[in-house]
């Protein structure tokens, strides 16, 4: 079941290769040496009743892309205000976990 909410506050994340990824300040993303970690961590705990840590520049995103797997590193972090539906994934069988755009989230369904 695909769930559609709309929100109006986001992360810009520019990678050191150059990629960019806009995401919503709660949703946990998997990263190396913190495990499941978002940018708000109190708005994650409240939404998907789980802590996790903070997202910060050098962390490594977990990525996943032509059939590897490797860590990718934050370069720049920017919030910005948009009002815009989103997308999720609300239950994934015998799994709370998905890759997005090659990056691995928690849908703490």
């Amino acid at each position: 079941m695909l769930e559609s909410p709309i929100h109006e506050i986001y992360a810009k994340i520019k990678f050191v290769n150059g990629d960019i990824n806009k995401n919503t300040l709660s949703h946990p993303y998997f990263i190396k040496n913190k495990g499941w970690s978002s940018f708000d961590p109190n708005k994650t705990l409240l939404k998907y009743g789980f802590e996790v840590k903070k997202i910060e520049i050098n962390d490594e995103f977990l990525f996943y892309k032509d059939s590897s797997i490797e860590f990718i590193k934050v370069k720049k972090i920017t919030i910005f205000r948009k009002q815009q539906k989103t997308f999720n994934l609300k239950h994934v069988l015998k799994n709370n976990n998905f890759f997005i755009n090659g990056f691995l989230v928690h849908n703490a369904s």
